[in-house]
């Protein structure tokens, strides 16, 4: 047995960056760091003249300019962090519960699709467990950035439990929806 105060016998955390928004954040937070040292560095220098009282009227001005410099950097540092231009667009999700409406849920996407294409729609697949019958989806475009997506019944008996699928674009592997859809305890063909 590990004795839970021992640092070293601690498991090792998940890698950075693996939660969504992560370098976002971090680029957030490191702009913010950087304006609040050099702001500090700056009253830290003027705090010291003024407790020598070599503090004059030139050092004021000199002091407000180099603030607006630190400022505007920390604006466009912040600005520049937009994590859309270094990350992978991330896929709508979408959740269903058999038996309960909606059946239909619309799903806005981070890249527009190709209007001639109809997306892909993978089969549905229980968690946990092995093969068995699944709901079935199927997915419409309904504008450039827009999908319709509808969860259709099976008529068959289900396992309870999470499924998921997921809405591709033709020919791409990358998910543009992910798909989830609950199927309650006690739920039974002819059920909406």
């Amino acid at each position: 047995m590990t004795n839970p105060t021992d640092k070293s016998a601690r498991p090792a955390t998940p890698p950075l960056g693996s939660f969504p928004g992560y370098k976002r954040a971090l680029g957030v937070y490191s702009a913010w760091l950087r304006a609040a040292s050099q702001q500090g560095e700056l009253l830290t220098g003027a705090w010291g003249k003024m407790r020598r009282g070599r503090y004059e009227t030139e050092d004021w001005f000199q002091a407000m300019a180099r603030s607006l410099d630190i400022t505007v950097e920390a604006v466009k540092a912040l600005w520049s962090t937009d994590s859309k231009s270094s990350e992978a667009p991330k896929p709508a999700w979408l959740s269903f519960t058999l038996g309960q409406l909606p059946t239909s849920l619309p799903a806005t996407l981070a890249e527009a699709l190709d209007p001639v294409e109809d997306p892909d729609v993978t089969e549905l697949a229980l968690l946990g467990a092995a093969h068995s019958s699944a709901p079935r989806i199927a997915a419409q475009a309904v504008g450039p950035n827009k999908l319709l997506v509808t969860l259709h019944a099976p008529e068959s008996e289900l396992l309870p439990g999470e499924y998921v699928g997921f809405v591709k674009a033709a020919g791409k592997g990358t998910p543009l929806v992910v798909v989830s859809v609950r199927v309650p305890p006690g739920w039974r063909p002819g059920l909406p």
